[in-house]
């Protein structure tokens, strides 16, 4: 997730017009310094906010809400669309209103799936796939799918049954 945020904000640096906008649901008060301190992907956006708009966790459904605002304005010709829209979200899984709530379950599928044809982007970074599970996201919502070391079991709940020996559509 982070370095996938450091290419984004890359094309940011370089003159591109686009928005970052990060949602760090393993953010809390509660976590402990080691936590803290292992977040590079929260670290940097949050201490920069003239390049970021940073989030944690709560603020999820806000976030998703103004982008289903912003896609509905883009998709009847209200916004010109020209401004790509990133948003970058760790761990929406631990978000428990998000995983409850089956309507913004239903919100966040129609971003993933009806976003990019309007320039509005999502990374997700799930690091539990079980608890991802409740969020009802289909390998088939993604264009780009990156997978990192995981059990056999894990990647049957993300990838299927049907891995090849070069499975095709990943990135790594």
């Amino acid at each position: 997730l982070f370095y996938s945020l450091l290419s984004v904000l890359l094309r940011k640096l370089k003159g591109e017009e686009l928005s970052i906008f990060c949602t760090n649901c393993c953010d809390h008060p509660m976590r402990s310094i080691e936590e803290e301190e292992s977040d590079r992907f929260g670290q940097m956006a949050s201490h920069f906010p003239e390049l970021f708009n940073y989030g944690a966790g709560e603020q999820a459904g806000d976030m998703l809400a103004f982008l289903l605002e912003e896609l509905d304005s883009r998709r009847y010709g209200l916004s010109s669309g020209k401004k790509a829209l990133w948003w970058f979200a760790a761990q929406p899984e631990l978000f428990a209103g998000f995983a409850k709530d089956s309507q913004k379950v239903i919100e966040l599928k129609e971003l993933l799936q009806e976003g990019p044809k309007y320039n509005i982007h999502t990374v997700l970074w799930n690091a539990d796939p079980r608890q991802a599970q409740r969020l009802q996201i289909d390998k088939h919502m993604f264009d780009h799918r990156v997978c990192l070391e995981m059990s056999a079991e894990e990647s049957r709940l993300i990838n299927g049954n049907e891995l090849n020996p070069e499975p095709k559509g990943y990135k790594a």
